[in-house]
């Protein structure tokens, strides 16, 4: 049976954990992260569209405003489909990645319009003003992401479950910190027999050095991507 590691924030985590339970696919919770908010101070009169670049800034806008009359531009599905779901009705999604999101902003927005809201995190790869250099985009912090630097008793049992056979690590940071902690905790051997699972090849790359069974990349960095991979190895099993 197929057993899934998660280790995205614990709401993200939970959420995917739902859907994989769904699919007879059982899954184990270890956050390789954690989450602070801010409070986000700003006109919302004076801007033309939110722009989201993950569901943390969904969530940090709508920790601080009740409006959701806005046009909303997100970065992929998953941060589209939770803007739904908070409330907004307006929201279109890039399907990709920042530079996806970058072509529909200038295909959507007006350079010489009000202002861009992107909110975004304390500590980004690549800052979307110094993509769109000729847009009006007001970045603000709304959140910050804090490292998990400690593995509990729990975790390191969990971590050590026989019946785990697949591991997710979807981004760099969170393939970062997995291979400190391993590394940390002496937990290589946990590894062997499993799949890693990631979006891209600079995460496998990270990750490559440890006694994999094997890395799974996907064709398509989304968790749609993930689900029906995923489905297709539990059929099989």
């Amino acid at each position: 049976m197929t057993h899934v590691l998660l280790t995205r924030l614990l709401e993200d985590s939970l959420a995917v954990a739902r859907e994989l339970q769904a699919m007879a696919v059982e899954a184990t919770i270890i956050p390789l992260q954690g989450v602070n908010f801010f409070p986000i101070i700003t006109h919302l009169d004076d801007i033309q569209a939110l722009v989201f670049t993950s569901k943390n800034g969904v969530r940090a806008f709508c920790h601080s405003y009740p409006q959701r009359d806005m046009i909303v531009y997100c970065v992929g599905d998953g941060t589209a489909e939770l803007s739904l779901k908070s409330g907004f009705k307006r929201v279109h999604s890039a399907k990709g990645n920042l530079h996806n999101l970058v072509d529909l902003l200038k295909d959507k927005c007006n350079p010489s319009g009000r202002m861009l809201l992107y909110v975004s995190g304390k500590d980004i790869s690549q800052n979307l003003g110094d993509l769109l250099p000729d847009y009006p985009i007001q970045r603000i912090i709304g959140y910050e992401i804090k490292d998990q630097f400690e593995l509990t008793e729990s975790d390191i049992q969990a971590l050590s479950n026989p019946s785990i056979t697949h591991v997710c690590l979807f981004s760099n940071k969170s393939g970062e910190r997995f291979v400190k902690l391993i590394k940390k905790y002496k937990c290589e051997e946990t590894c062997k027999g499993r799949i890693c699972v990631t979006f891209s090849e600079e995460v496998a790359s990270q990750v490559g050095h440890l006694p994999w069974e094997a890395i799974k990349t996907l064709d398509h960095p989304s968790l749609d991507a993930m689900f029906e991979y995923i489905d297709d190895i539990n059929k099989e099993d």
